[in-house]
Order: structure tokens, then sequence, then C-alpha cells
């Protein structure tokens, strides 16, 4: 029995999912490790990981605001796309002297919405 192209579908974006979150669970590892050893000169251990949240009314609330650098160096974009998206007004932001200001809840509804668009290119439709 062929599986149908829904559940083809579904697979995939499992699997890029995965693919997604393993990526991004090493790129934080490398820059928590490069900068705890950027802090001192003595070699860093890694702190144990902790648990993650289990629903988004969990997640820490310990940052209201980034810059564009700081979003560049946390997602891993480049910061002329952050520039793009915000002159596009793709991400909203607010200007503060030279520089920008994106509100936390502004980088969940990006990413939240680019994940939309990714199960809408691969044809899955939410209930």
């Amino acid at each position: 029995m062929t599986p149908t192209p829904l559940v083809e579908a579904a697979a995939r974006l499992a699997n890029a999912t995965q693919e997604f979150g393993n990526a991004l669970a090493s790129m934080i590892t490398i820059v928590v490790f490069e900068w705890s050893k950027s802090r001192t000169n003595s070699p860093q251990t890694l702190p144990p990981p902790q648990a993650a949240p289990t629903s988004k009314t969990e997640q820490p609330r310990s940052r209201t605001a980034w810059t564009v650098d700081e979003l560049s160096e946390s997602t891993a974009l480049n910061r002329s796309t952050i520039y793009r998206l915000i002159q596009s007004g793709e991400i909203r932001a607010i200007r503060v002297n030279k520089g920008y200001r994106i509100a936390e809840t502004e980088r969940i509804r990006w990413f939240e919405e680019q994940e939309r668009r990714l199960a809408a290119d691969l044809g899955i439709v939410e209930r």
C-alpha cells in the first residue's frame, strides 16, 4: 500500500522539523561554549542541559526585545537578511537611536509564520 500525499508530506515535515531541531541545538551549544570561552582564558565546561518548556506559556520571560545583532547570533540569520525583513515589513521593529529593537513576541510570530509557510509548501493543512 502506497502512502497518501498527505502522509508523505507529514513525514517530510516531521523529518525536516527533527533535523532543524538537532541543528539548532548544536548551534546553541556551540554559541554558548564559544561565549563561555571568550569570558575567561581558562577552558570551560558546558552546564548540563535544562529541560525544554512543554508549552508556550512556560517559555522563559528573561528577554523582551532583541537587537539585530542579538537576533542574528541567536537565529543564524545574516544581519543583512534581518534588515531586509525589517525594511520589507515582514518583521516589525522599533527604531531606537541608530538601531532597531525586535520584540520577543514579534520574533515568535515571525517564526510561527515561517512554520505555517513550510507546512503550506509541503501541502499540510492545519485542522
